[in-house]
């Protein structure tokens, strides 16, 4: 048997697309055209149709707690980061895997990445963070000082799971100002070490800022 690299995606919204994550319910598919993905790809992440022809295995990890997931669903932070660590290194070590592991994904599937790369996987050779803010509470929740959760109180009802989800809008209403709690959600993108392909665009201010504070603050030069 060939022993092959990972591709990584680390999401919370399942192995495929689904409910809201279905191409066909977003006005012109996104721009997307059918002929254009094979109906394998989990929403976010890379085409398994294109990546296993050029020699990748595509690993589609759903995040504790969503869909089979077990425990209780968590809202980025270190712990996910914890979680996802155990999961590089998990997948290294499968009869198939070469060893090389790297972590893949738009948006959410981003945001993931900075938390987990911090954790330094042994295994972890290369990021690709594609548009993903880096601190939860000062880029997207709070920004400028200003509450404002419309975009994760739309989105959070369709992370579904079976156990309890932590409700980060409740959380802002408690602390609406800078805390421990808040710290935990911001990436210590000063930790990573592996080499890292970044997107930022300036179409989205989801995650422009985090994007470019992403790319700025990683202590190295292979970026």
């Amino acid at each position: 048997m060939s022993l092959v690299p990972a591709i990584v995606h680390y999401s919370p919204y399942g192995k495929s697309g689904t409910g809201l994550f279905d191409l066909d319910l977003i006005p012109g598919r996104a721009g997307i055209p059918r002929s254009a993905v094979s109906g394998f790809q989990s929403f976010e992440a890379f085409d398994p149709a294109e990546w296993v022809a050029h020699g990748y295995a595509v690993v589609n990890v759903d995040a504790r707690g969503v869909f089979g997931s077990q425990g209780d669903s968590r809202f980025l932070g270190t712990a996910e980061g914890r979680d996802g660590h155990d999961a590089i290194e998990h997948i290294s070590q499968l009869p198939w895997c070469t060893g090389k592991v790297a972590l893949a994904g738009n948006s959410w599937l981003a945001m993931t990445q900075w938390f987990i790369a911090a954790e330094r996987p042994a295994h972890l050779t290369c990021i690709m963070p594609l548009e993903g803010c880096s601190d939860a509470y000062r880029e997207t929740l709070c920004r400028g000082g200003v509450p404002s959760h419309g975009f994760f109180g739309f989105i959070s009802p369709f992370l579904y799971g079976s156990q309890q989800r932590e409700d980060v809008i409740a959380m802002l209403q408690k602390y609406p100002v800078m805390n421990e709690y808040w710290q935990d959600k911001r990436a210590d993108i000063s930790s990573i070490r592996c080499p890292a392909y970044v997107l930022a665009s300036i179409s989205t201010g989801l995650h422009t800022v985090g994007s470019l504070r992403g790319f700025e603050d990683i202590p190295h030069d292979k970026k």
